[in-house]
């Protein structure tokens, strides 16, 4: 999906802040947290996380943050990097 639609931008990744497009690669990380890919849907979760942060100004509580804060934390608890995964809990609940 995301090949698709940056076509319709020039072929420029950073022409690609959609809070859909952003879906897109969340739904597509939480379906490698499952798989052996787990180093890949943290790397995909921490470029959303940027590039949102980016989108809504640095603003941390921002509720367009919260699916990809829930779903890295996630990830952090089944990896066992439970002090980070606890970092990101706290985050939303300020959110």
């Amino acid at each position: 999906m995301r090949k698709i639609v940056q076509v319709f931008h020039d072929n420029n990744p950073a022409q690609l802040k959609n809070q859909y497009l952003f879906l897109a690669q969340v739904l597509i990380s939480i379906t490698l947290m499952s798989t052996t890919s787990s180093q890949v849907a943290e790397r995909i979760l921490t470029y959303v996380m940027q590039a949102q942060l980016e989108y809504v100004e640095f603003s941390k509580n921002h509720p367009f943050l919260e699916q990809t804060i829930t779903n890295l934390a996630i990830l952090k608890r089944t990896s066992q990097s439970y002090l980070e995964s606890l970092h990101l809990w706290e985050w939303l609940k300020q959110i």
